[in-house]
């Protein structure tokens, strides 16, 4: 008995070219988790959105391709520690464009179980991040934070403007300010806290 020999395959059919255009979501009333959810998303765009006050994430990618978030406000205005964008579990080429974050617990992350690869965050403006403005957990391979402007706030001490934990990261022309810890805070994925 082995593996190889009772192997099976499951196709995975990918939601494609669709695109979220003009919606609002509030999530205030009904303590709603995530905003928008993709799970293999190829093509998809979410434009022009307003997603405010979810519990979890106001955007999430899990094992996406190809897939756009532009010119969104993704907002907290009561207590959650929302995600603004989440890129996780294998995504790969995901564009975060020309997007205001406010209050979120980091307006983009990238993490899960996968590596993520070749991502774009660019030209977005990110206010008052209760943790790290942008983050790029270990599993992040290839992601390029360009021309944000970031701004975090809080008082425990741990409130970075960029973390970066992946590997060939690029971090290009950012304005960052507010921090309490690092400005950029680059982790190599060796890193043990003990």
């Amino acid at each position: 008995y082995t593996t190889a020999d009772n192997a099976s395959i499951i196709p995975i059919t990918a939601v494609k070219n669709v695109t979220f255009d003009r919606i609002t979501i509030d999530g205030t009333a009904n303590d709603a988790n995530i905003g928008i959810e993709v799970i293999y998303g190829q093509n998809v765009e979410i434009n022009n959105c307003v997603l405010l006050d979810l519990f979890n994430r106001g955007v999430e990618f899990k094992t996406c391709y190809a897939c756009t978030v532009r010119d969104c406000i993704i907002q907290v205005d009561g207590s959650t520690s929302m995600y603004g964008v989440a890129i996780i579990d294998g995504s790969r080429s995901i564009q975060v464009i020309s997007n205001t974050f406010h209050r979120c617990r980091h307006g983009v992350t990238h993490g899960g179980g996968y590596v993520n690869r070749d991502c774009w965050i660019a030209y977005n403006a990110v206010y008052g991040a209760t943790n790290a403005g942008l983050d790029a957990h270990s599993g992040a391979d290839n992601v390029h934070f360009h021309s944000n402007a970031v701004h975090v706030e809080g008082s425990d001490g741990t409130n970075d403007g960029i973390i970066y934990q992946g590997t060939n990261g690029r971090i290009t022309e950012n304005t960052i300010y507010g921090t309490i810890r690092q400005a950029i805070y680059y982790q190599s994925m060796a890193y043990s806290a003990t």
